[in-house]
């Protein structure tokens, strides 16, 4: 599977360099900290020239955590939800964040198109007792589909996926290997409007994996810290795509 996301990913980029037709790339990045995520956007949008339609355009997005699974046996610890930390100060907890390079391209003359991303983020859990942290590092690279309706502006559905690879793990009183959690994919969903070479877009990232491998054993087999553990957040994000040329 992991050759089949990255073979497309090839020829999406090949596909994009001979392209004649409407093409966008954004650096794009988010939080769950919102100080951090303002800051971010004032600052992406201090990078927004109109005047030159060839600059580069970052940008910070919104994103809003949704609870799919959060439980634990008693004794491990009280997980608590993404909405935690979103207010703490920025330079101590910055909550899951992801910086990537984004392209998508859409042909004129018909509805359809294609985007691609490539992202580095980091999930943590955080639990009840504030001086508990769970992080994980992934590489994530991104694939998916897209339809654009209407002439010069309109409606556009967008359908795809991702694959989360582990790059590394830290718990706070632990030291296991980055084989204690799981990687996977994750199903992507959106909604938005479109004009010109830009976009405005409401995404669901949906993860298909539970963030703890409870398989993993420190010791072959005698204990499992993560047994019946249960921990899957998905997230809506709000995203601003802006064109490079047309």
């Amino acid at each position: 599977m992991k050759k089949i996301l990255f073979t497309c990913l090839l020829a999406f980029s090949f596909s994009m360099s001979h392209a004649q037709d409407q093409f966008a790339i954004n650096l794009n990045t988010y939080s769950t900290n919102y100080w951090l995520a303002s800051a971010g956007y004032i600052l992406c949008r201090s990078f927004d020239s109109e005047d030159d339609e060839l600059s580069f355009r970052p940008s910070c997005d919104f994103i809003f955590p949704i609870s799919i699974n959060n439980n634990a046996p008693e004794g491990f610890g009280s997980m608590r939800g993404g909405y935690t930390r979103a207010f703490s100060a920025p330079w101590k907890w910055v909550g899951d964040y992801s910086i990537g390079l984004g392209g998508s391209w859409d042909n004129v003359s018909t509805p359809f198109g294609a985007y691609v991303g490539l992202n580095y983020k980091s999930n943590e859990v955080v639990f009840k007792d504030d001086d508990r942290n769970d992080r994980a590092h992934y590489f994530s690279p991104e694939l998916g589909m897209r339809l654009r309706f209407g002439d010069g502006g309109g409606f556009l559905v967008e359908v795809g996926a991702s694959y989360d690879m582990v790059l590394s793990y830290k718990g706070k009183y632990h030291d296991y290997s980055k084989d204690a959690i799981n990687g996977g994919f994750c199903a992507n969903m959106a909604i938005g409007i479109w004009g010109g070479s830009s976009s405005f877009v409401v995404k669901y990232s949906h993860p298909t994996y539970n963030f703890y491998n409870q398989n993993f054993t420190p010791d072959n087999g005698m204990t499992f810290p993560f047994k019946d553990v249960n921990r899957k957040l998905g997230y809506i994000s709000l995203l601003f795509r802006f064109g490079l040329g047309n």
